[in-house]
């Protein structure tokens, strides 16, 4: 499924697994002022659901801007 525009790159744009790099400095941003690592305070802070509060900490954690326990 193509979202209309002539570039052709809404879906790109949209896709689940993009993160914009904004969101994710945000993100980091909210976690480090509630000084705590929780999908709720990504959730709370920045107004996304869980699957997108997960992923920016999965990102956050792959770049090594958070570190997660087990």
């Amino acid at each position: 499924v193509r979202g209309e525009g002539e570039s052709g790159n809404f879906q790109s744009r949209t896709h689940p697994e993009h993160l914009p790099e904004e969101l994710l400095v945000k993100a980091e941003a909210a976690l480090k002022a509630a000084d705590r690592v929780h999908t709720q305070v990504l959730m709370n802070e920045l107004h996304v659901g869980f699957d997108t509060a997960a992923k920016l900490m999965d990102e956050l954690a792959e770049r090594g801007r958070i570190r997660l326990t087990p």
